[in-house]
């Protein structure tokens, strides 16, 4: 997911990692996370024309 290069628009590679880690620590980082697993599969799907073929972490792959 980090790799996404649209993401890039809204947060900085270390603003990423520091949610994704945070979750680890501290469960306040899940719904920001969250938000940013469904967008980025949103966007995929629907921007990008990514047709979904297995689950939901596929899309993502």
């Amino acid at each position: 997911m980090i790799n996404q290069d649209f993401l890039r628009k809204y947060f900085s590679k270390d603003e990423l990692h520091y949610i994704i880690r945070g979750v680890k620590n501290d469960k306040k980082f899940v719904k920001p996370l969250w938000h940013i697993i469904f967008f980025t599969s949103w966007y995929l799907t629907n921007i990008k024309g990514i047709k979904p073929k297995g689950n939901f972490f596929d899309v993502l792959s």
